[in-house]
């Protein structure tokens, strides 16, 4: 809710950094403005409608089953908030990566896909992938994370990002 997203960011001490907006993603353009960020981050449905059961909480559902426009409305909502040569990042499903790929194809570039693996020696389930808008560029397939350990709990890696606050070279 925006309300507990508001509670968090100032318990965090962040709460004059950040400002929550509600609104359809659709939307977002209009609401927030037009090339305005230089940075613009997405976590959005991952699955598509054609191949996921609904959740059993229906509140849940837009948070799970992407609409009509799928991955692309995504991308062009974040290249329409982004300013010139700002930076775009999107987590999603590694399955669905070439459709990442296609979506910014030429219109965002120096891409960097990010593989973020479950445990070492598994194929990675969700990547990043962060990309400039108006830019050109190779892609560059970045080292990633490995999340868990074999016994379930996070490598150190993962811990000092989700803890402490370390940053990933993307």
């Amino acid at each position: 809710s925006l309300a507990l997203s508001r509670e968090s960011a100032r318990a965090s001490g962040l709460d004059t950094r950040v400002e929550f907006t509600l609104g359809n993603v659709a939307e977002a353009p209009l609401l927030l403005g037009r090339e305005a960020y230089a940075q613009v981050f997405a976590n959005p449905p991952y699955r598509s409608a054609a191949e996921a059961s609904p959740p059993q909480h229906p509140g849940l559902t837009a948070a799970v089953i992407e609409d009509a426009g799928g991955i692309k409305a995504w991308v062009d909502v974040m290249l329409a908030l982004a300013r010139p040569g700002g930076v775009v990042v999107m987590i999603h499903l590694a399955e669905r990566l070439d459709e990442l790929l296609a979506a910014v194809a030429g219109r965002a570039g120096a891409a960097v896909v990010f593989p973020l693996w479950p445990k070492a020696g598994r194929p990675a389930k969700r990547v990043l992938l962060r990309a400039q808008k108006g830019r050109r560029g190779r892609l560059t397939l970045a080292p990633g994370l490995v999340l868990h350990n074999d016994d379930g709990t996070y490598t150190d890696a993962a811990q000092a990002v989700l803890r402490d606050g370390a940053s990933l070279a993307l």
